[in-house]
């Protein structure tokens, strides 16, 4: 839920998260990318990213500092006391803006989930910040026409539940178009070609799964990989990790003693 680096200097690919990112830079600057536009994040900006949605963090020289927040879509909408029916919750303008208030929040609730290791839920403070973000961060929700509503539909297909396999002519499908049409509108509309962003979907659901507690084996088998080093492969390509490092690192927060 919450993670903190410093000088953190990796590049990571077009990536997704399953979560919300939700995050204040301390020190040091990062180019955040979504939607083919870049955004500069300087020392008290906030970076704020809807799940699945596809994107990068590209940090300038000297790398840069940070804490974030990774709540679900359950979490937040828990916080806001809305049914599961609206999705997503939160639907953000822009990726980085400078909103003292919503930073200095931010901050606080990684400190407090730091500290304290409860769950968001049990954090008033967490709860403040939602409805901050919903009262001061989002936008009207404009109906797009009807064939991106179609890729829309096919991307929460994707997202909403670990698929093994997919083909493309499937999704084209789904959505009403040549395959060919489908795979030019797809990227343009999600920033990845259907593959790609299937295989940063998978990704996303392989940190879930690891987390909660599943073993290796079973994490690629639920996903389709071949095996575990299949999964390892695809895995550290989109992540600064691999699954066997993720699954000691999340033992490891089980196990630790509290204060």
């Amino acid at each position: 839920m919450a993670l903190a680096g410093s000088r953190f200097e990796t590049r990571l690919p077009p990536h997704v998260h399953s979560a919300y990112v939700l995050g204040v830079v301390d020190h040091g600057s990062v180019w955040v990318t979504v939607d083919g536009k870049s955004y500069l994040a300087v020392p008290g900006s906030v970076i704020l990213i809807a799940p699945f949605v596809v994107h990068t963090e590209l940090p300038e020289a000297g790398g840069w500092s940070f804490r974030y927040l990774y709540p679900s879509e359950a979490v937040v909408q828990s916080a806001l006391g809305i049914g599961s029916v609206v999705r997503p919750a939160l639907d953000f303008a822009h990726p980085v803006l400078h909103h003292p208030a919503i930073a200095a929040a931010i901050a606080r609730v990684h400190d407090r989930l730091r500290d304290d290791r409860n769950d968001a839920r049990e954090c008033d403070e967490f709860v403040r910040l939602v409805r901050l973000l919903r009262d001061s961060a989002t936008r009207a929700r404009l109906r797009p026409p009807a064939e991106r509503c179609n890729i829309h539909a096919v991307r929460d297909l994707l997202t909403e539940r670990p698929i093994r396999n997919v083909r493309l002519s499937d999704l084209a499908r789904a959505a009403g178009l040549s395959q060919f049409h489908f795979t030019r509108v797809f990227k343009a509309e999600v920033g990845l070609p259907p593959y790609a962003y299937f295989e940063q979907v998978r990704i996303a659901h392989a940190h879930d799964l690891i987390h909660q507690g599943h073993d290796l084996t079973s994490v690629a088998y639920q996903l389709g990989y071949a095996d575990q080093s299949h999964l390892t492969r695809h895995f550290h390509r989109g992540s600064f990790t691999t699954p066997g490092q993720l699954a000691q690192l999340t033992r490891g927060a089980e196990t630790r003693p509290r204060d």
